[in-house]
């Protein structure tokens, strides 16, 4: 596909999060235990704390088009797994 590309997103990346993040909860919200109210109403501090785990989304141009989040597992022998989040 051209023009697409994988970033993680940082914080100035903030109303791309937000923009995907809420268009996914609309679109599938029986895959999200989360619901598009819980999410609509935060501040843009308790965004940016979600943020604090990895999130990447995929672009077509500057278009979010797919978002997935990384949940770190701790530990000696889970320290190089994730449990992806937020998959949309």
């Amino acid at each position: 596909m051209d023009n697409v590309r994988v970033v993680k997103l940082e914080a100035e990346d903030l109303q791309i999060f937000k923009a995907i993040r809420l268009e996914s909860l609309k679109m599938a919200p029986s895959a999200f235990a989360n619901t598009f109210a819980d999410w609509s109403s935060l501040s843009d501090k308790e965004w940016l704390d979600r943020m604090k785990i990895p999130v990447f989304a995929m672009l077509k141009g500057q278009l979010p088009v797919a978002i997935i989040g990384l949940l770190l597992q701790r530990g000696d022998r889970g320290s190089h797994r994730a449990t992806m989040i937020m998959g949309y």
